[in-house]
């Protein structure tokens, strides 16, 4: 039997996203009885591209990439995460900073352009009403904790950084404030490309919205710190269609 290739979006660092996700990736091979081996990449856009010629049989990746693979017909909406996903704009718990309004004329870390919140951060940042001469400055890193790193070396006066990423932060003994939160979208999403075949897909599916109910799915989810999963129709991903890199390409 062939083994299954599990690509994983890089908002980590590869070692440290294969590092947590290996839990994830034994469970898997466990009870669908072969290999899964975990590819990512250094940066979203290398991600996107291996990932539409196919070098993975399934991913998991944002909304908006969710979107866009499923309309060229060569994937399969598995299943999303249970919790939604938001973007948190924080600050160094000493900044002087307190709501977003103090940030005209500032700079923003954000993650890699071709990703969600790359592409969110720029229209969400419009809807206040800043000075025209005094929007923030928005720099793309190349991956979350690019980002994060700009906030701590003082590069950049704000990060934003998706929601799930506050753990990790607490983890890195970085002290922040969260001084805003985006509207929420559908979580973290699994595909399916076609070189799965159906009954894979069908099983990896009853294993990805079941895990959450048997005690050793439960201790996979909290080793990865992330939440279960469940079947989600394509329609609830029209939300992030406005963020799609083909609509902000200023």
């Amino acid at each position: 039997q062939h083994q299954l290739v599990f690509g994983i979006a890089p908002f980590m660092s590869p070692l440290a996203l294969i590092k947590r996700m290996a839990p994830l990736r034994d469970y898997l091979s466990q009870i669908m009885g072969r290999t899964v081996r975990i590819e990512t990449a250094t940066d979203a856009r290398e991600f996107t591209q291996r990932t539409l010629e196919g070098r993975c049989h399934f991913v998991l990746t944002n909304p908006t990439f969710a979107l866009m693979a499923l309309e060229t017909s060569d994937f399969r909406l598995v299943a999303t995460q249970k919790q939604h996903i938001s973007g948190s704009l924080i600050v160094k718990a000493d900044s002087e900073i307190q709501s977003v309004d103090q940030l005209a004329g500032k700079s923003i870390g954000a993650p890699p352009k071709v990703g969600f919140l790359g592409q969110l951060v720029r229209p969400y940042l419009k809807a206040f009403d800043f000075p025209e001469n005094q929007m923030p400055r928005v720099f793309n890193y190349n991956s979350h904790n690019a980002a994060i790193s700009a906030l701590r070396l003082g590069d950049s006066d704000a990060t934003l950084i998706v929601s799930f990423m506050e753990k990790h932060l607490d983890k890195q003994n970085l002290p922040y404030r969260v001084i805003h939160r985006t509207e929420s979208f559908p979580g973290m999403t699994i595909l399916g490309y076609q070189s799965l075949s159906d009954n894979e897909f069908k099983q990896l599916r009853e294993i990805l919205i079941t895990i959450d109910t048997d005690a050793q799915g439960r201790a996979v989810l909290e080793k990865i710190n992330m939440p279960g999963y469940r079947v989600m129709e394509e329609s609830e991903l029209e939300k992030v269609r406005p963020y799609l890199p083909v609509n902000n390409k200023k």
